[in-house]
Parts: structure tokens; C-alpha cells; sequence
């Protein structure tokens, strides 16, 4: 082979430098364009299960929101329904136990009749 002059040395080594940082560049830019691809079909992918966690976020906030209203529909009336409860047995036990009937409608004069009927007889029966 010829004895190459300067010239075409330094023009050859910069020809394969420049090639190099060529296959350089074209091997980063694939491996770049690889990237992009993988990052967007993570970035659908979480996406997608974001979507998923925000509907269902939704579908158990209408549960609660439906499991308050029942709490508080039910709290309306189950103190005043224990108190009617407790207020009748206190009755029946009165009545039943304590011969409250005989000591005020039988032996009670009339003020106490009154009472025994306004007080304990009518609100009775509306427990019935």
C-alpha cells in the first residue's frame, strides 16, 4: 500500500471521527425514540389505573354519602322510638305492678281519675 500523505491521514481520522458520532447519534436516537415509546405506554398505563382509582374513589363516596344518610334517617327516629319503649314499659309496669288502676281510679278521687285517664289511659292506647 502507498504511504498516505499528512493531508489524507488527518482527513481520514477526522472522516472516522465523524462517523463514529454519527453511529453515535443514530444509536442514541433510537434508544431516545425506544424511551419515548416505553414512557407513553407507562404513562397510559397509569392513566388507565387512575382512571380506574378515581372511579372507584367516586363510587365509594356515593356509598358513604348513602351510608350517612341512612345513619342519619335512622338516628332520627330510633332515640324517640327508645324513649316511646322505655315510657311504656314504665307504664305497663306502673299499671301491672304497682296497682297504679286501683290505688288512683278505684281509691283516687276525681282530680286523680282525671289524671289516670289524661295522663296514662289515652296515651296508652296510642301506643296500641
Amino acid at each position: 500500500m502507498a504511504k498516505l500523505s499528512m493531508n489524507m491521514r488527518v482527513e481520514l481520522a477526522v472522516a472516522l471521527i465523524a462517523g463514529v458520532f454519527s453511529l453515535g447519534a443514530a444509536g442514541l436516537s433510537v434508544w431516545s425514540a425506544h424511551r419515548a415509546d416505553a414512557n407513553a405506554r407507562d404513562i397510559a398505563q397509569l392513566q388507565g389505573e387512575n382512571a380506574k382509582a378515581i372511579k372507584q374513589m367516586q363510587i365509594d363516596d356515593e356509598q358513604l354519602k348513602a351510608a350517612t344518610l341512612h345513619q342519619k334517617e335512622i338516628s332520627k327516629f330510633s332515640e324517640p322510638l327508645a324513649r316511646s319503649a322505655y315510657d311504656l314499659q314504665s307504664r305497663l309496669y306502673n299499671i301491672l305492678k304497682q296497682n297504679f288502676i286501683e290505688v288512683y281510679m278505684t281509691n283516687g278521687d276525681n282530680r286523680e281519675r282525671s289524671y289516670v285517664m289524661d295522663g296514662w289511659i289515652t296515651p296508652l292506647f296510642g301506643y296500641v
